[in-house]
């Protein structure tokens, strides 16, 4: 089992430098087995979670710690404003009990190329 980490703590105090070593924007959400313990928002993609905010039970990541399975899914712009890609993972402490969760999103290519085409109609215009 590869998601086996020495705790929620230790894990967190890694993630700052993961999110800068990899070259994507993207947030992530850290939770205990019941409400999220660290929140790391993306330039671009904030979901404005807050630090000791309680799961919801429709949560993505509430449903992944309870089947302690990985889940995928696309979230559509009604939830937040914009849509995103986002992934759900279980963690485990080192006897394999699940102790949280980590929540990754990103934003779809799609949608960031259609802002890159407005922004490109929009220059082209001002040119004009």
């Amino acid at each position: 089992m590869l998601n086996k980490i020495e705790s929620l703590e230790t894990f967190i105090s890694t993630i700052e430098v993961m999110n800068k070593a990899i070259p994507t924007d993207l947030s992530i959400a850290v939770c205990n087995l019941e409400k999220f313990v660290a929140y790391f928002p993306g330039k671009n993609i904030n979901l404005k979670i807050k630090v000791g905010q309680q799961l919801n039970i429709e949560e993505p990541l509430l449903v992944a710690l309870r089947k302690n399975r990985r889940l995928e899914a696309i979230v559509p712009s009604d939830f937040y404003g914009f849509e995103f890609i986002g992934t759900a993972t279980p963690l485990h402490d080192l006897t394999g009990k699940v102790i949280g969760g980590i929540a990754v999103q990103v934003r779809k290519q799609t949608e960031l190329i259609e802002i890159s085409n407005t922004m490109t109609g929009s220059l082209a215009q001002a040119n004009n």
